[in-house]
């Protein structure tokens, strides 16, 4: 038997009901925005990599870049080039806390 592993130890990250409840947004949007910010922590930067990305959720490229565009224009997310890591510039995704008023949230 293995011994258990507090997840809490592997990273965590904060979502916001007002994102998941967007009836609006599609899932695999949420589910990209969901590992954005498992990724951010308790901040509102993250930077892993695509190919990371569809690895880790089991998707391809293309599935992955038209529910990325819809966060963007949705105003849920940004894509900056500005961290530097080793010399090497990567890919920075700015998390917003705030969204636009149009967004309709769902009932309970």
């Amino acid at each position: 038997m293995s011994t258990p592993v507090n997840i809490d130890s592997r990273g965590y990250g904060r979502i916001y009901k007002a994102v998941m409840r967007n009836r609006q947004l599609p899932l695999l949007a949420k589910t990209i925005y969901a590992y954005f910010c498992s990724y951010a922590g308790n901040g509102y930067q993250a930077y892993p990599k695509r190919d990371k990305i569809v690895r880790d959720l089991k998707m391809n490229k293309n599935t992955y870049t038209k529910p990325l565009t819809t966060l963007i224009s949705e105003g849920y997310i940004a894509k900056e080039r500005s961290v530097q890591r080793q010399g090497i510039s990567t890919r920075l995704c700015r998390l917003f806390r705030a969204m636009r008023s149009r967004h309709r949230i769902g009932t309970i």
